[in-house]
């Protein structure tokens, strides 16, 4: 069957999770036999991954599916048109979901994002240096600085521990004169991202909220004990029993999340690092064992499978 892709351009860069997701969809879509071209008007469907201000289904005549993540309670005003051109509306996850239905939105389906296979499980041991990972800089609502600061009151003199953080471009975090965090701005494909998680031992992500979450995805199928949110995570059964404490609260960002967000609670952020620190072994082999349920749950081809397989008996 002929799909029609359609996407922001801003959204297309494989450097972050919305160009990622993007493309492993329309591999695996290739993969089980379908033609996707780009923003064509001839297909019978279009599936545009992209939030609604960017939608501009390229026919009237094709089946419309428009693909929304979220990460706050209130969706912005401008969204309500646009969401009207859709047939169907896809998300992540359940929180998402729910969050779209009380915004007003219907006829909405969940499409859980999936995680590839090159994310392999791996045994990590510790050597000479233990890691803490954090990845999303810079995002503020990924909880960046409170990763930082959270380390600073655990591990500012302990030489053999170190924050490594992976930011897009740029940063903004006050470092606080701190000798042992490494922050990596360079843009990286994702065979060095994934030999970075594969170097470190435990991902730090105290997210206010996420759409995709792909970051804790890849890393609970590494089997790296992963310290993270879970309010808003499809998988946040496999982030047990290190899901970080999260109480709702206005958004500190209401300009672009409007609505309430997850606070993550940064005493018990530290509580939980300094656990796995001191217990590493035992975090490491629950997160290691589970892995490879991880890949087959998340599985791409199955997953996207599932979201079109009734597509394709529709319009096929």
């Amino acid at each position: 069957m002929d799909i029609s892709y359609n996407s922001d351009i801003g959204n297309m860069d494989l450097n972050v999770g919305y160009g990622v997701a993007g493309f492993k969809i329309v591999s695996a879509l290739e993969r089980q036999g379908h033609r996707v071209l780009f923003a064509d008007n001839e297909p019978p469907v279009e599936f545009f991954f992209s939030q609604p201000e960017y939608w501009d289904f390229s026919s009237d005549s094709q089946y419309k599916i428009g693909y929304i993540p979220w990460e706050s309670t209130r969706v912005p005003a401008s969204w309500h048109e646009n969401v009207k051109t859709a047939d169907e509306i896809w998300t992540p996850s359940d929180w998402c979901r729910d969050v779209l239905r009380y915004n007003g939105i219907h006829n909405v389906k969940v499409f859980p994002h999936g995680v590839d296979h090159a994310w392999e499980p791996n045994r990590r041991n510790i050597r000479d240096q233990f890691r803490f990972l954090h990845i999303g800089e810079p995002a503020y609502r990924k909880g960046g600085q409170m990763t930082v600061d959270a380390f600073a009151k655990l591990f500012r003199y302990v030489p053999d521990v170190e924050l490594v953080i992976k930011a897009y471009e740029h940063h903004t975090l006050d470092l606080r004169g701190l000798e042992n965090v490494t922050v990596i701005t360079d843009g990286i494909e994702e065979p060095d991202l994934i030999e970075l998680v594969q170097d470190c031992h435990c991902l730090v992500y105290p997210s206010w909220g996420e759409g995709f979450g792909m970051i804790p995805l890849q890393a609970v199928a590494t089997g790296m004990p992963t310290i993270s949110t879970s309010v808003w995570a499809d998988y946040r059964r496999y982030l047990d029993p290190l899901q970080i404490l999260s109480m709702p609260e206005p958004s500190p960002w209401p300009d672009s999340h409007p609505g309430m967000m997850y606070r993550p609670d940064e005493r018990y952020l530290a509580m939980l690092m300094e656990e796995v620190y001191f217990n590493y072994d035992k975090y490491s082999n629950i997160f290691f064992d589970r892995a490879p349920q991880v890949h087959l749950d998340y599985d791409w081809d199955r997953l996207v499978s599932d979201a079109f397989d009734p597509i394709v008996k529709q319009f096929g």
